[in-house]
């Protein structure tokens, strides 16, 4: 299964990588008259860390994110937290500005400006911007 969202005949079929994760939700949002309605299903683990899942009656513009769960330990790169929602990195569009936390960084954060920039140490900055060069 390709990772990411895709749609087919009768919905949706979503896969994402978290090879240490120990469960993962798959968060749908919907407005009603009442607010905005979030339904979870469990994603089923597949081989070498995919975990995926067919949600059918998804149809085009759906919202969606994921939570995931597992072993919280960032001395070794695991920050699990099933209580933050998480963009899919194969997404095609995101509908919605980000709101940046101090509370998603694991590390200290400096705020500049108006609160929405955060300044990142040197050496996570000189590794984002490795990793997006290698990736283009």
């Amino acid at each position: 299964m390709a990772l990411g969202a895709h749609l087919v005949d009768d919905g949706a079929d979503f896969a994402v990588l978290a090879p240490h994760a120990t469960d993962v939700s798959l968060c749908l949002f919907d407005e009603t008259a009442l607010g905005q309605v979030e339904r979870q299903y469990s994603l089923n683990t597949e081989s070498q860390g995919m975990w995926s899942a067919h949600v059918p009656g998804v149809r085009v513009g759906q919202r969606y994110g994921y939570r995931v769960d597992g072993r919280w330990a960032p001395e070794s790169g695991l920050v699990h937290n099933p209580a933050k929602l998480l963009l899919d990195p194969y997404a095609k569009a995101i509908t919605q500005t980000p709101v940046l936390d101090p509370a998603l960084y694991t590390q200290k954060v400096e705020w500049v400006g108006d609160g929405t920039t955060p300044t990142h140490p040197a050496r996570i900055r000189a590794i984002r911007r490795r990793s997006c060069r290698s990736a283009s």
